[in-house]
């Protein structure tokens, strides 16, 4: 399932189709469910699929048939669910399906890949397995309350993982690959001042002054246009710094850190 960038689906290697969910809460319950495996009781669900909502609590039952459609068009209305199951007053996602779920797999992978005692390489390698994952924001379109706080939280594990990538390219003085990553990065975000640092220092870091030079001043267009964002202080210092031609190692490297 992808949750990153534009919803999908698969079951059984078929693609649900858009017609085939009836109601957009349908997909907000797939999701709550993969995100909580220990199960959610009926109010939980309420909450979450009817924020600042007074609905009957059949409603979490017509949701939850709504889904059943969706994920198991052929199964009869008497048969069990393969996928939602209800024991001791919890709804929970079938633990014994082998489910494939972005979100969780960016989040393991980044906490993996955050483990000090892992080698450099194999470190970046997590790192870079999540973040080809990451296809947009987490439930791109949703609008409820707790969608907006998970998306921010991933979009800063996001943004950290490249910071974290920075760091490693930087210890390694792979100034070729802090480029692509900061490139990887603008992909995403093209404002982000750490992706326009890190493209900076590794153009300036090369000897090539005068890309880095066109880079400081496409950081401060492309920022400009955001409207309500100026240069940060580190993201100015670079910029000075590479416009005086007195960039040092020592500052660079502070600049990753």
């Amino acid at each position: 399932m992808r949750s990153f960038g534009a919803f999908q689906v698969n079951v059984d290697g078929r693609p649900v189709a858009a017609a085939e969910w009836k109601s957009a809460k349908a997909k907000v319950a797939l999701v709550y469910l993969l995100l909580h495996p220990g199960g959610a009781t009926k109010e939980a669900l309420l909450e979450a699929l009817y924020p600042n909502e007074d609905p009957a609590r059949t409603a979490v039952n017509m949701t939850l048939s709504r889904l059943r459609q969706a994920l198991e068009p052929n199964a009869s209305g008497g048969d069990p669910s393969r996928f939602v199951l209800f024991q001791d007053g919890r709804y929970r996602f079938n633990q014994g399906v082998m489910t494939i779920f972005d979100a969780v797999d960016f989040r393991d992978a980044i906490n993996k890949a955050r483990s000090a005692e892992l080698p450099a390489e194999r470190r970046a390698a997590l790192y870079d397995q999540a973040l080809a994952l990451y296809h947009g924001p987490f439930m791109e379109g949703f609008d409820l309350p707790w969608f907006e706080a998970t998306r921010e939280s991933y979009r800063r594990q996001m943004v950290d993982a490249f910071n974290d990538l920075f760091s490693l390219a930087g210890a390694r003085d792979d100034w070729s690959k802090l480029g692509r990553d900061a490139e990887r990065l603008l992909e995403r975000e093209p404002a982000s001042q750490e992706g326009h640092r890190a493209r900076i220092l590794s153009l300036a870091l090369q000897e090539r002054r005068d890309e880095a030079l066109r880079a400081c001043e496409h950081a401060r267009e492309v920022i400009a246009k955001v409207g309500y964002l100026d240069l940060d202080d580190q993201t100015a210092e670079l910029v000075d710094l590479v416009s005086d031609d007195t960039l040092t190692m020592k500052a660079a490297r502070a600049l990753l850190s």
